[in-house]
């Protein structure tokens, strides 16, 4: 059976491929293997739209209502230039040097206090614990989700007249959580399920909208503790809540009047506020898109959101804080723009990059995973020949290390690791000596990123691990090949060489996962693809 003429699928329609209209599902979503995600729309643009938004309300409504009740089953059973210099009172008279990624706290160490005995009935802890707990975050806080401009966080935090924070419990419980688990201090750290199931009360107590983008903020760093912590469920129950929330009131169309948003914040009162509703918005997609595609989660959500997103790419903080702001209006899509025009290339904040590699990486995993079964089609070769030009093309233009800041090289390792591995998802389905050569030389450049870790560094973004998992396969995969080839001095060479970047990311993972429940998870899968090819590295 097959509907009226000239009908379209919503993801047909969006790659704009012919599609034979057939129901329940058309002929492309079941050779994908996603037929349960096949939908229609009336083919009007404005109901078009209206379905789109009422399909992601709908999808994270069934998400949030699913993982929650798994959740009430569980507790059953158991940052740019500084803008200023801002000088805070307390431990050794800190100095904070606000930055880009926040803040950046240079404090002399000194013994931990003590919790004081009725500190669980305390929504506020006391100032000299509240300023630890801040700066033990404060160097990692880029990395986990923080947005937010750091002198302005800063002031709301610890006001300078001694009066209450302006901040919304629901953030500082939160800052407060990862505080103590980046903690050393066995102490606190005993505590931390306390804080944990804290964050979890003030978030939901905290929901007015005068104080939405600050507990979009916390939703944010909830998601990426619990995905450190290996819990993948609640994680994405969070993220999916934060981007309801940032839909709800307009962040993916700012300005616009057809927004579809249940509610509509009043102006920004400068630039920083802007720039910080412009960052939670895309923070937001830039995880969502890393870790659905990194964890394999099908998702519609992210499928429908990127026709819905009008918001330019994030700057510096330094334009927000000018604020001197200009924005063209967008006549399509912000990603589809960016995918189908390779010449705008002006964006290269270092959260713009992040999210526009996050992007090119799922879509990677989209063309050269999902579809694998259909890449004979004609149309569907042509896309992935101008998807894969677009990808190297993109690779191209990201700076190097060199020219980034030395706080900002941790997500410039992100970033081009993402891009690397996105690289092997794409041709780790074609069975070409071509393919295989890039996705070997992708997995070899992974490798190569690993040297600039600093040695010192404790705790590394946990998308890392999924990106090493990937390398580790493309190697394993080449091991394998060279295993049934000519033993010649050339293959025996190249194995050696294989085995000993295999070996890096493997000491690498084994480093970072004691303290990373997704990175030891992905340790164990390469493990195992090690053992099933028989491969011994000792």
């Amino acid at each position: 059976m097959s509907l009226h003429r000239g009908a379209a699928c919503i993801d047909c329609h969006r790659r704009k491929v012919r599609c034979d209209g057939a129901t329940p599902a058309c002929g492309r979503c079941v050779a994908g293997g996603h037929a349960e995600d096949c939908e229609y729309t009336c083919g009007e643009s404005q109901s078009r739209v209206k379905t789109r938004v009422k399909t992601l309300e709908d999808n994270i409504a069934r998400l949030e209502a699913k993982i929650a009740c798994l959740e009430r089953k569980k507790a059953r059973a158991t940052l740019s230039q500084p803008l200023q210099d801002i000088q805070i009172p307390g431990r050794g008279g800190a100095q904070y040097s606000p930055t880009r990624t926040g803040f950046h706290p240079a404090l002399p160490e000194l013994p931990y206090p003590s919790l004081p005995q009725d500190w669980t009935e305390r929504p506020i802890l006391p100032l000299e614990i509240a300023r630890i707990l801040v700066d033990i975050f404060a160097p990692h806080a880029f990395n986990h989700g923080f947005f937010l401009h750091g002198p302005r966080f800063l002031v709301k935090m610890f006001p300078s007249d001694g009066s209450p924070s302006s901040l919304p419990l629901s953030l500082i419980s939160v800052v407060y959580l990862w505080g103590i688990h980046l903690s050393s201090h066995q102490p606190w750290i005993a505590h931390e399920e306390t804080f944990l199931n804290r964050a979890f009360v003030q978030l939901l107590k905290s929901q007015h909208p005068n104080q939405i983008v600050a507990n979009i903020q916390a939703e944010v760093l909830l998601s990426n503790y619990l995905l450190r912590s290996g819990n993948f469920s609640s994680a994405m129950h969070r993220l999916n809540s934060a981007l309801s929330q940032s839909v709800a009131c307009g962040l993916h169309r700012p300005g616009s009047r057809s927004t579809g948003a249940n509610f509509v914040l009043p102006p920004p009162s400068d630039g920083l506020e802007l720039g910080e509703r412009i960052d939670a918005f895309w923070t937001i997609v830039l995880f969502h898109k890393s870790w659905v595609a990194a964890l394999q989660w099908p998702s519609r959500i992210s499928t429908v959101l990127d026709d819905m997103i009008y918001v330019p790419f994030p700057l510096d903080m330094s334009a927000y804080e000018s604020g001197k702001l200009t924005f063209n209006d967008l006549s399509s899509p912000t990603l589809k723009q960016f995918l189908d025009d390779p010449q705008d290339e002006g964006v290269v904040s270092t959260l713009a990059l992040s999210v526009q590699s996050a992007y090119m990486f799922e879509r990677a995993c989209y063309i050269g995973v999902e579809w694998k079964s259909v890449l004979g089609i004609t149309e569907e070769a042509i896309q992935f020949l101008v998807f894969d030009s677009r990808l190297s093309d993109f690779i191209r233009t990201l700076p190097t290390i060199e020219t980034y800041p030395e706080r900002f090289r941790h997500a410039w390792i992100a970033t081009n690791s993402i891009v690397q591995a996105a690289v092997i998802q794409l041709h780790g389905s074609v069975d070409t000596s071509e393919s295989q050569s890039r996705c070997l030389q992708a997995a070899e450049k992974i490798v190569s990123m690993i040297q600039t870790i600093p040695p010192e560094l404790e705790h590394v973004n946990p998308i890392l691990g999924t990106m090493w998992f990937i390398a580790s396969r493309a190697l394993i995969s080449a091991l394998h090949r060279l295993g049934k080839a000519e033993v010649t001095e050339d293959t025996v060479l190249h194995t050696a060489n294989i085995k000993l970047s295999l070996k890096t990311l493997l000491e690498t993972m084994t480093t970072y996962s004691i303290k990373c429940a997704l990175i030891y998870s992905r340790l164990g899968h390469t493990q195992e693809l090690c053992r099933q090819h028989g491969i011994q590295l000792a």
